[in-house]
């Protein structure tokens, strides 16, 4: 997909967001090089009287580009 976004496509960047709490896919957004560019303190609300805070995640062409042979 990544591949698809940045040769096809032409794109300069992607972004992505995830719950804080979702250690799971935070690690996957590092394993594909994104790079966290901000944490969102209590940004979402996710159950009565609870918010959860959120990361914003990017990676852009030229960083891709570097590792794009260990996309999987």
């Amino acid at each position: 997909m990544m591949r698809f976004a940045f040769e096809s496509l032409g794109l300069r960047r992607l972004v992505g967001g995830t719950y804080a709490k979702h250690h799971a896919t935070n690690f996957n957004h590092k394993r594909l090089g994104y790079v966290c560019e901000g944490r969102l303190r209590k940004h979402h609300y996710w159950a009565p009287g609870v918010f959860v805070d959120v990361f914003r995640w990017g990676i852009l062409a030229e960083e891709w580009e570097k590792r794009k042979d260990l996309e999987s």
